[in-house]
């Protein structure tokens, strides 16, 4: 069954070459006429985004802690805004174990501002939500890295 939004993948690397390039085009255009909704795929942003999970995107200016949809080498990712350094942006996944790098600001292509799973509707907009996003993130990151130190008491190293 096909469905009526289009899907992004916020897990695996997409098809790499000049397709990356294109869907920015595609989705800049799209954005540009007003809000998007997205179908999610992927795990890297568990738990907050399942696959299809609904995500409403907007184009408006990008803050620490958003989930954004941005363009990381040839791959379209929804992850998360985690540090800004002058025009760039640090993106990770909620549910992974390295940064994704930093991207161009151009490169942050829409903001999440909610997300609908069933009949829920879970708000990404507001100052709160942010900084919980980011204080999961880092939560869950610690406990992968307590996780591989009792595993291996030497190191966890590449956690």
């Amino acid at each position: 069954m096909s469905s009526p939004w289009p899907e992004i993948h916020h897990g695996a690397p997409d098809a790499g070459g000049p397709a990356g390039r294109e869907l920015q085009g595609l989705l800049s255009g799209a954005l540009r006429a007003g809000p998007l909704e997205v179908r999610a795929l992927g795990s890297s942003m568990r738990p907050l985004l399942r696959p299809g999970d609904r995500v409403h995107l907007e184009r408006r200016g990008p803050q620490r802690g958003d989930v954004a949809l941005v363009r990381v080498g040839e791959r379209i990712l929804l992850h998360r805004l985690h540090q800004r350094r002058g025009a760039c942006w640090l993106v990770r996944g909620d549910a992974r174990r390295r940064f994704d790098g930093w991207v161009p600001e151009d490169h942050v292509l829409a903001v999440a501002t909610s997300v609908q799973r069933e009949r829920r509707e879970i708000r990404l907009d507001r100052s709160r939500d942010r900084l919980l996003g980011l204080a999961r993130a880092r939560l869950a990151q610690a406990l992968r890295f307590g996780r591989a130190l009792v595993r291996n008491p030497r190191g966890a190293r590449g956690v």
